[in-house]
């Protein structure tokens, strides 16, 4: 199923590259080094000159200058994460050299190198321009998906950051493989936000679902000495749990939210995060203890403050 998804892309992207190079305004491919997207890189691709998208910015155009290819009939890009990346997020079924499950003789040998390549595929999830002490910059986040079923799995989430120069928008940063989120195939949404006097970062709530109830995540992602980056994860923004009360009936057990904001501060390069929270949640507790101290619940109500510190977002005491 694998090779037949990716050979069928590739011959939609051979039969639509010439319309490619036509659509983007170029004349002819201009090799790029795509490369493996390791987790945590956020350096543009390595060339000895930095990269420049010519003329006005589009998507598609970023797209082919960062992977090196962009098939306007699908609106994908070809690219590659690591073996050991793909296994994290579910796209790859088949084991690890080295791991506990490559050690039985039948799965041993289907293993795969943990730094081999696989296969995904890109799409623009979120583009958008804004002004800092830099000029005129221009963010863009992708959607990564792969493997057999990757309509019912997590995307991962990459990103690329540019600035306006006088002949077009130069490649900044580059993060392959910021983080693995969202649910069926789908980035959950996000919003560009003013994260201090001259900056700005990206705030996502990952909310996910389930038959017992939900949970959120927030997210802070921000340009930090020139890399794309997480600074901030909140991972029990929210949640609630229910239990089966009778057939087809179900019991509230606990729910709590939170409320995010930036505090302005005249002349800060970074804001302090403030995160609210209100409700009831599950006391933590030893699962040694009986079942009546494990199902205590208890108030969820609290106020936090974050500083930037060191690259993060650090809790102040």
């Amino acid at each position: 199923m694998l090779k037949k998804t990716f050979f069928s892309h590739f011959r939609r992207a051979v039969i639509g590259g010439a319309l490619a190079l036509s659509l983007l305004g170029i004349g002819m491919a201009v090799p790029v080094n795509a490369g493996p997207l390791d987790e945590g890189a956020s350096a543009p691709p390595k060339t000895d000159e930095p990269k420049v998208l010519p003329g006005e910015f589009t998507d598609a155009k970023a797209m082919y200058l960062i992977f090196g290819n962009y098939n306007p009939l699908t609106e994908e890009s070809e690219t590659t994460i690591t073996n050991k990346q793909a296994s994290k997020c579910y796209f790859l079924h088949r084991p690890l050299k080295g791991s506990p499950e490559a050690e039985t003789a039948k799965s041993g040998k289907d293993a795969v190198e943990p730094d081999g390549l696989f296969p995904v595929f890109a799409s623009t999830h979120f583009s958008r321009r804004f002004f800092d002490l830099s000029g005129e910059r221009q963010l863009i986040l992708f959607s990564l998906l792969g493997g057999e079923d990757p309509h019912f799995l997590s995307p991962v989430l990459a990103g690329a950051l540019f600035s306006r120069v006088k002949d077009g928008w130069r490649l900044d940063a580059f993060n392959g493989f910021i983080r693995r989120m969202g649910d069926f195939g789908k980035l959950p949404p996000m919003k560009l936000t003013k994260v201090g006097e001259n900056r700005f970062g990206l705030v996502i709530v990952d909310t996910s679902e389930g038959s017992g109830g939900s949970s959120s995540f927030l997210y802070v992602i921000a340009e930090v000495q020139g890399n794309l980056a997480m600074v901030f994860e909140e991972t029990e923004f929210s949640g609630a749990y229910c239990s089966a009360d009778g057939p087809g009936a179900k019991k509230l057990i606990y729910e709590f939210s939170s409320r995010y904001s930036f505090q302005s501060k005249r002349r800060a390069d970074w804001y302090d995060l403030r995160i609210v929270t209100k409700g009831t949640r599950e006391l933590e507790s030893n699962p040694q203890d009986d079942e009546s101290k494990r199902s205590k619940v208890v108030s969820a109500n609290r106020a936090q403050r974050f500083a930037f510190k060191d690259g993060q977002y650090r809790p102040v005491e």
